[in-house]
């Protein structure tokens, strides 16, 4: 029953989004643009900080939160990708959960998080059976994301 009602709310989305019907709203004027902000945020130390201290635990617990209400997802899985994973939260409670997994960001945090580019993904086929992302709003080219 929720897959019907994924399905029903993404779908005309997506849908829409192939066919040329909805424009990606972006602030950037081009790749190189992105990428700079991108790692400005990343970077921060700041922002590092807090990821790797007081909100590490907050968001491991999110995302136990959240697989555990969508463990029929990941149930029989075992390389998982995670995009665009930062300093790494939902990669943990992945391999906590007996997954062999890996993400990829922009910036690498190990020993959770490698240097990728989730609009050039760099990985042989079916080499993961999940993949897993909560950044699709950060995408620059969403049709290639």
């Amino acid at each position: 029953m929720k897959i019907k009602n994924y399905l029903r709310i993404f779908y005309p989305f997506f849908s829409n989004l192939i066919h040329g019907k909805i424009k990606v709203f972006n602030r950037h004027k081009n790749y190189q643009d992105y990428v700079n902000k991108q790692l400005e945020k990343t970077l921060n130390p700041n922002r590092v900080k807090k990821w790797q201290g007081e909100e590490w635990q907050i968001k491991v617990d999110g995302f136990r939160h959240l697989f555990k209400r969508n463990e029929k997802f990941l149930q029989y899985k075992k390389n998982s990708l995670c995009l665009g994973a930062r300093t790494g939260q939902e990669v943990f409670v992945l391999r906590e959960l007996g997954l062999d997994s890996i993400g990829i960001d922009i910036v690498e945090f190990p020993p959770y998080t490698i240097k990728g580019d989730i609009h050039n993904l760099e990985f042989e086929n079916e080499k993961f059976d999940l993949i897993f992302t909560n950044i699709l709003d950060h995408s620059l080219y969403l049709e290639k994301f």
